[in-house]
């Protein structure tokens, strides 16, 4: 009797494997089916997807669009590059049908140039788009989408584009609002690792913009941790001053230890008067009664 039931589990046992393993390679098989579908278009060609007008090539991939899969949108439009790349791209961004959000387009975008290796003239077509269509970028910062995107490589072809829009045609420095913007969405955002990248992919930023940031870092309480990035990438003054205060008088009279500990760190001065009504940092620290920050100004020499 024990024999029996021992050899009806083990059976249970063999069938159990042998059904999950079914279901895995059964599912591994649509996958890849509906995968192929995609890239294929319907099952056509690349070849013939090549003979393809514009406007059947984008009924062709309607599916595809409802799926919001970006990744393989953007493997299906250079899988069929040749024309009216350009032209597909347009269409996507401009058709409401499909609810694409700005980020989703500019996603679209970028990772179309990254697939357009040493093609020039159809990179800068495509990021072209960005000035003909602003409302793009009218609540996401162009740069961090790309930051934050899979097609990040192609910063030196967005950097490049946006100096030579400067250069050519007399506009205003592209570049410098893009990198502005997208340093203060990430700021805000908290994204520090973001903000590091920038700096590491020798995005630059000017002496005044930096201090500038600075100030919006103090005057806002943001992550003090950006202080030490902005002195040491960019160069930001830690003791610039702006109607009658001092970064460190401000983050004393918000009461942010952290934000005063960080700014010490980086070379703020810390008896430094330039309202004598309202005196030093230590002073103002007094009035406020604050006893951890009159510790902490005392060790660093106040």
């Amino acid at each position: 009797m024990e024999k029996k039931q021992v050899g009806g589990a083990y059976r249970l046992i063999v069938i159990m494997i042998f059904f999950v393993v079914s279901m895995f390679f059964l599912n591994q098989h649509k996958r890849s089916g509906i995968i192929a579908t995609h890239i294929d278009i319907s099952g056509e060609t690349v070849h013939s997807v090549a003979e393809f007008s514009l406007d059947q090539a984008y009924q062709h991939m309607y599916s595809l669009f409802k799926s919001h899969n970006i990744d393989l949108i953007i493997k299906v439009i250079n899988q069929c590059m040749h024309q009216f790349t350009c032209e597909l791209v347009e269409k996507i961004i401009i058709d409401s049908t499909f609810l694409f959000s700005p980020e989703e387009k500019m996603r679209i975008i970028f990772g179309t140039i990254l697939h357009c290796n040493g093609k020039k003239s159809i990179q800068h077509r495509l990021l072209n788009f960005l000035i003909t269509y602003p409302e793009l970028h009218k609540t996401v910062p162009v740069l961090l989408v790309l930051m934050r995107s899979s097609a990040v490589d192609i910063l030196p072809v967005f950097t490049n584009w946006a100096r030579s829009l400067h250069k050519n045609d007399q506009k205003e420095d592209l570049m410098s609002l893009f990198v502005n913007d997208a340093l203060v969405a990430a700021i805000d955002q908290d994204d520090y690792d973001i903000v590091e990248s920038m700096f590491s992919k020798k995005i630059k930023i000017s002496y005044e913009k930096a201090s500038q940031l600075l100030w919006y870092i103090v005057e806002n309480n943001k992550n003090n941790k950006f202080v030490s990035l902005l002195v040491r990438h960019a160069q930001a003054n830690v003791n610039s001053i702006d109607n009658g205060r001092t970064l460190l008088i401000v983050a004393v009279e918000q009461n942010n230890k952290k934000m005063i500990q960080s700014l010490l760190d980086e070379g703020a001065v810390v008896d430094r008067i330039v309202d004598p009504a309202k005196g030093t940092a230590l002073q103002i620290a007094m009035a406020l009664n604050n006893i951890g920050i009159q510790e902490l100004l005392r060790e660093y020499g106040a």
